[in-house]
């Protein structure tokens, strides 16, 4: 089970990861102090084997950033490309009414795909409330969530990968 303080944490860490400036844990370690988590190199190690992140390059980065390889043909084509760093992190969307959308993720990753999908500045997206696994995404008409829903499908779902994720009925 993971805590609030370790959610937190991980998600300070992921800001600091988008950031593409740490080169060690030492580093990581240093800038989670100075906002205020100590954590130690084990907890560290834990929360960047769960989250994903990777190093390349000599510096460590989020899952699907870009490294020195090129961008694989299946992936996401979205507006934002923060939203498409996070898109792996989703694992459906699903309508809930005509002004909402229900987004699932994997653990400790829906206020990351929240904040992506706010900063997208994606039209008829109205605001995001964000839990653990799980996100609301108000909308501002059914028309607006169909197209939300069809662009987020495209980017959770690249172009012959829809077996590799749960489906929404599988949860």
């Amino acid at each position: 089970m993971v805590t609030d303080r370790a959610r937190a944490r991980r998600q300070a860490l992921l800001g600091i990861v988008r950031e593409g400036t740490s080169r060690t844990q030492d580093d990581l370690a240093e800038r989670l102090r100075l906002a205020g988590f100590a954590a130690t190199q084990s907890a560290i190690s834990r929360d960047i084997r769960a989250l994903g992140i990777a190093k390349a390059e000599g510096r460590y980065v989020l899952p699907g950033a870009p490294g020195p390889e090129a961008p694989s043909p299946g992936a996401p084509q979205v507006q934002s490309p923060d939203l498409a760093d996070v898109a792996r992190y989703c694992r459906d969307a699903v309508p809930a009414g005509p002004h909402l959308l229900v987004v699932h993720t994997l653990p400790a990753m829906a206020q990351a795909v929240a904040s992506a999908l706010d900063a997208a500045g994606l039209p008829g997206v109205l605001g995001t409330v964000s839990g653990d696994d799980t996100l609301f995404v108000a909308v501002s008409d059914p028309e607006r969530q169909r197209s939300l829903l069809a662009l987020l499908e495209s980017a959770f779902h690249p172009a012959g990968s829809r077996g590799s994720r749960p489906a929404s009925s599988a949860r």
